[in-house]
């Protein structure tokens, strides 16, 4: 088996848990192909997964419609550049139409949004994906009340809600609030996104 079918097989898999790691794609690809695949091979399939850029959006029934996708060398700012423009491109916006993209924190799509009119303000608004935020906090903190805690900051719409749940933050510890602090809330949190009010906050 190559490693550009494994990677195919896992795209979706990789979608739903960022962090899913190598034994459990040996442990797939035995389960669902009957192959066990060396460490190597599941190494170089799982990033090949994790470098398809990939646009999707929601239809009428608010389920997940992919509408482009690009396979890449690397993420960098160049290949997520041309992936930006190409979509906008094919996207057809009108000047009056908004957009709202969500993504990981990928410093090679943050710095390529800032060169795609179409996906900056006032024609877009870029928010980080909630999930990908409480999965990179609970692995710096190892701590699953604090990850809750992120999850529901991050979800809640009113702005004294979520004040209050950032102080239970700051009171379980201080430097877990601080990281969050950090990070701008108006692109992680339903409670500051402006008058976007998109009510999505994950990929």
């Amino acid at each position: 088996m190559g490693k550009s079918m494994i990677a195919t097989h896992l795209l979706g898999m990789v979608r739903q848990d960022p962090a899913y790691n190598i034994k459990y794609v040996q442990q797939n690809v035995k389960d669902t192909f009957g192959f066990d695949i060396s460490y190597h091979k599941a190494w170089h399939a799982l990033k090949a997964a994790r470098e398809e850029t990939l646009a999707v959006t929601l239809d009428a029934n608010q389920q997940i419609l992919p509408i482009a996708f690009a396979l890449v060398d690397e993420e960098s700012l160049a290949s997520w550049r041309w992936f930006l423009e190409m979509l906008a491109k094919h996207l057809m916006l009108d000047d009056d139409d908004r957009i709202c993209l969500i993504s990981d924190r990928h410093s090679g799509l943050i710095n390529a949004i800032n060169f795609v009119p179409a996906f900056t303000f006032p024609h877009g608004i870029h928010r980080f994906c909630l999930r990908h935020i409480c999965s990179n906090f609970n692995m710096k903190y190892k701590n699953i009340q604090l990850k809750d805690l992120c999850w529901r900051a991050g979800a809640k719409q009113n702005v004294h809600k979520f004040e209050r749940i950032m102080e239970e933050i700051r009171g379980l510890n201080e430097e877990a609030f601080d990281w969050l602090q950090m990070i701008d809330k108006g692109q992680w949190t339903l409670s500051h996104d402006g008058d976007c009010t998109s009510f999505h906050c994950t990929t």
